[in-house]
């Protein structure tokens, strides 16, 4: 069983709630307001406008939502323990509350999509676009874990590998872009290992439900953990609340005020039983009782979704693997009606899939071993169409008892099993089924500092621009702006007392594991230079001091570089004043502990010499995009290698070509297309925007030029980022030679 876990946040009232049968307050008065305004969950967690979500909890009539971006709209009652609301334009990105009489619930996080949902191809790279990043792996390989969003970091908690279940707890931070930093693993560790199991987030505790534990027996037991004002988890402890029969690959549901635990196995074979347990004001369960609906079939490692005014059940294992698909009613009170067993069922028998909903369609996942996605229309009155496997979406590799996340615009797969026994990798695909763009505009803010050949890093909730150089002279300087919940940026600022070592332009940017690497780049005279700095990145995502890291195996500044498995490669490259272009590229190992070894120059070469070109990873291809190759020669030339299994790469070939030949572009990955932004060519600096689709295998077709659709400043040597739904571009040469403070954005729509 693998099932989608969306944080869950059970919203308390501003004030301590009495029970309005034991006091005598006025039943419209406080007490009776407090009583509804207790919200759970929202579902779907993103949404677009116009959608309709469902709100758990307890309500009545009167109240209100506040959507993030300040917009209110009044609830629709189903019951007294759900309510229904639609998803208005003004909405972004935040915390979504529920008031009434003045009395407003904790908040519980909300995302407005602008863009279509849908699912694209599954990477085991980040693409890198715009800078090196390392997708993080597991530090322990481990598989029937759960998964949690917890004070914003990942955390997977338990399962398995060859030495049985597992107690370890490690989390990962989320940065303000989607990406995520290095796993570390905790000193928080469950009561009792296991695997199997259930968890979700309640108010400020986890919940870690049933499960099987190392001896193999299958667990009643309930733990808990408060989750601390920093959002570190407080010690694990077994509570005396236990479920009515023991459990292990079952699935969780949170509806109206209850916890439901929806079939899965015991002693005496799998299971077609539910329980619940009541949750209170104050966000603690209740005692587990056995629930009047039973499933129609006796399943385990199934798949779990509420969707709207029904539940679903997909697969698992009966007697044997299971295709079919059950649904029952949701009543307003928050009671499930009887299930059955619908006309449409899975392509394929699956148990231990992941499943979940974007937008109008659920989506399986994976399971025994499987590499398939399937994909089923939801109608807003429950209907389900019939299910199909996707063409041109998979996962990377087979996966089992994988976890799935949605973070950012991606959907993150992580752990699991394949034929070889649990893994520790990540991979994850776009959400986003559109890829198109806006119109560029300026924005208010401005970089502290201007900047020509600057770059820029999200590590954790700022934005970091470093480097570069303007009319004084080159930058030693790092300003930082914190980044909003719906995309914006605070002003920047400088940081005091840290700056890079060396003054540098046109360098490459690296994070690996808890480091931030500059690489190359040019100096004051515009030679190219070989030394690499470092700083730490602490939990909290600042960066410590840069220190001296070593050096590449050849002098490049206009460089480019990418993460492949165990090494660091750098391509291409040259300098501003003496004549150097590369066709070389050369690679280092990477630590366990992010730290790297010596680099040396690799026997390949380029098709062509690339100076000021950008790179990115599609699938199981790196590509390099345009460049000049010699003084005062631009290329359109995109050239591509395969990457090997060992992380090792086969030759580079022209694939493509830009419509317009050019360097010093930047390059972004959206939905499904490959977008290049600006550079500058032989008619001088651009403002044109070209983009190529992404086809399933990771080839890109035709480049053109998208309509309607430019830069509102032609740039070249700018930095870029995607922040949410936003895409920002960030100083750099505007034509005139000089270096700009100036920031535009464009939203993705």
């Amino acid at each position: 069983m693998r099932n989608l876990l969306v944080l869950v946040l059970v919203g308390a009232c501003n004030f301590p709630r009495p029970d309005i049968a034991t006091t005598d307050a006025e039943p419209d008065g406080p007490a009776a307001a407090a009583a509804c305004c207790q919200l759970l969950a929202v579902e779907p967690a993103i949404a677009k406008s116009g959608d309709t979500i469902a709100l758990e909890g307890t309500f009545e009539e009167g109240a209100l939502v506040a959507f993030p971006g300040g917009v209110t709209v009044a609830v629709t009652l189903l019951g007294t323990q759900r309510a229904t609301a639609v998803v208005p334009a003004g909405a972004t990105i935040g915390e979504l509350t529920v008031s009434l009489d003045g009395v407003t619930s904790e908040p519980v996080e909300f995302r407005r999509a602008e863009f279509a949902l849908g699912l694209q191809q599954f990477n085991a790279f980040d693409d890198q676009a715009a800078g090196a990043h390392q997708m993080p792996a597991l530090k322990a390989a481990r598989s029937n874990a759960s998964t949690l969003l917890i004070g914003g970091s990942l955390c997977v908690i338990g399962g398995s590998n060859v030495g049985g279940s597992l107690d370890s707890v490690e989390c990962a931070p989320i940065s303000g872009d989607g990406s995520l930093g290095a796993f570390a693993e905790l000193t928080t560790k469950l009561a009792t290992p296991r695997r199997g199991h259930r968890s979700i987030v309640i108010g400020r505790a986890v919940y870690v439900v049933g499960g099987t534990d190392s001896t193999g027996a299958v667990l009643d037991t309930v733990e808990t953990a408060a989750i601390q004002a920093n959002g570190s988890l407080g010690p694990f402890s077994v509570m005396p609340v236990a479920l009515a029969t023991p459990r292990t690959g079952h699935t969780l549901a949170l509806i109206g005020a209850s916890l439901y635990v929806i079939g899965g196995a015991s002693g005496g074979g799998s299971l077609s039983s539910l329980e619940r347990a009541a949750i209170a004001p104050d966000g603690s369960l209740g005692s587990f009782e056995t629930d009047s609906s039973t499933l129609v079939t006796s399943r385990t490692a199934h798949t779990t979704v509420v969707a709207g005014a029904h539940v679903y059940v997909f697969g698992g294992h009966g007697e044997t693997a299971l295709a079919t698909v059950e649904r029952a009613a949701i009543r307003g009170d928050g009671s499930i009606g009887a299930f059955s067993v619908l006309p449409q069922s899975l392509s394929v028998p699956r148990e231990s899939s992941t499943t979940v909903v974007l937008g109008r369609s659920v989506f399986v996942l994976g399971g025994a071993a499987s590499s398939t996605v399937e994909r089923a229309s939801l109608g807003a009155d429950g209907s389900l169409g019939a299910f199909s496997v996707l063409t041109g979406v998979t996962l990377a590799s087979p996966l089992e008892g994988t976890e799935s996340v949605l973070i950012g615009n991606h959907l993150y797969l992580v752990g699991g099993s394949t034929s070889a026994g649990p893994v520790a990798t990540t991979m994850r695909a776009s959400i986003n089924d559109s890829g198109a763009l806006a119109s560029f505009t300026p924005v208010a803010e401005q970089l502290s500092t201007a900047r020509i050949g600057a770059s820029s890093v999200i590590i954790g909730s700022s934005l970091y621009v470093l480097g570069g150089g303007n009319a004084q002279g080159l930058v030693a300087s790092i300003e930082r702006a914190p980044v909003q919940p719906d995309g914006a940026l605070a002003p920047f600022v400088e940081l005091a007392g840290v700056t890079l070592v060396n003054p540098r332009s046109n360098f490459t940017i690296v994070a690996l594991g808890n480091f931030l690497y500059v690489l190359g780049g040019l100096n004051s005279s515009g030679n190219a230079i070989s030394t690499i700095e470092r700083a730490s990145i602490a939990a909290d995502g600042t960066i410590g001091t840069f220190a001296s890291a070593g050096s590449l195996a050849t002098t490049r500044g206009h460089l480019t570089s990418a993460v492949i498995g165990g090494f660091l490669y750098v391509l291409g490259g040259g300098d501003a004043c003496c004549g150097l272009f590369l066709n070389t590229l050369e690679r280092a190992p990477i630590a366990a502990d992010g730290s790297l070894g010596t680099f040396s120059n690799l026997a390949g070469t380029f098709a062509a010499k690339h100076a000021g070109p950008a790179s990115a990873i599609l699938g199981r291809f790196l590509y390099v995009v345009a460049g000049s190759s010699s003084p005062g020669v631009y290329s359109k030339l995109v050239e591509r290698a395969a990457i090997n299994q060992d992380g090792s790469l086969g030759p580079f070939a022209a694939v493509s070509s830009l419509t317009t030949a050019k360097q010093a572009s930047s390059i972004a990955v959206i939905g499904r297309f490959l977008y290049v932004f600006g550079g500058v060519g032989g008619t001088g600096v651009e403002a044109t925007v070209e983009r190529a689709e992404i086809s399933p295998d990771g080839s890109v077709g035709a480049f053109a030029v998208v309509p309607d659709i430019a830069l509102s400043s032609a740039r070249a040597m700018h930095a870029l980022t995607v922040v949410g739904s936003t895409i920002y571009v960030l100083g750099g040469d505007e034509g005139s030679g000089v270096a700009s403070r100036s920031i535009e954005r464009a939203e993705l729509e």
